[in-house]
């Protein structure tokens, strides 16, 4: 796995890991000393370090609509059967100041999952783009700080970099529900509508490079 994708797939599972108190991370910690595979220990162990430097996590929107967006998301990232990479010199967001490396996951000749990051005048944008029936239904995006250019006491990931995550939901390409942490200045009115435009600014890109519908 792509260093970048272990990242986001860590991420992904910070919110759950985030509830465990001081005293259960230790029982987990017990439970993974049973593990046969060390290499899911390592990985639990990852995940559980990493959430202890997030900051608290704020949350706009309807909880129902996020759990059960992120169940059509969690099937979509266990279903495909075509993966593309693809690296190009288009700036296909808008605050890039550089090329795009795009790693692209279809079922059935369509488009489900989309990882895409570039750089900015301030670090590493990370994106992750999810599809269901070609519409876009969620966008996990995080921003990795250059340490030079770090707002002062920002919070930092399991690697020790300063950064900020969102995750924003969205039906018939209208935001209905958005979480951040790290993020400052988020309002909860925020439309995300630069979001959208990426996505599918990055969705046609890639139909016309591949042979995807």
């Amino acid at each position: 796995m792509l260093l970048f994708e272990r990242i986001l797939l860590l991420n992904k599972f910070s919110s759950r890991a985030g509830r465990f108190s001081n005293s259960q991370l230790h029982i987990y910690l017990d439970v993974g000393s049973n593990f046969t595979d060390m290499k899911n220990l390592i990985n639990c162990i990852l995940i559980l370090a990493s959430s202890c430097v997030y900051g608290q996590e704020i949350i706009f929107g309807d909880t129902a609509i996020i759990r059960n967006t992120q169940s059509k998301c969690s099937i979509i990232y266990d279903t495909k059967d075509t993966t593309v990479f693809l690296l190009t010199k288009a700036t296909l967001f808008k605050n890039a100041i550089s090329g795009t490396n795009l790693i692209v996951d279809s079922y059935k000749k369509k488009i489900t999952r989309i990882v895409a990051f570039t750089t900015t005048q301030n670090g590493l944008l990370g994106v992750e783009f999810y599809y269901w029936d070609n519409r876009i239904i969620m966008i996990y995006e995080t921003m990795e700080y250059y340490e030079e250019d770090s707002p002062k006491g920002q919070i930092r990931n399991f690697k020790n970099i300063p950064y900020w995550e969102s995750r924003f939901y969205i039906d018939n390409n209208k935001l209905v529900a958005h979480r951040h942490s790290g993020r400052k200045g988020i309002r909860k009115d925020y439309n995300a509508q630069i979001e959208i435009e990426n996505s599918n600014q990055i969705f046609e890109f890639i139909k016309e490079h591949t042979s995807f519908n």
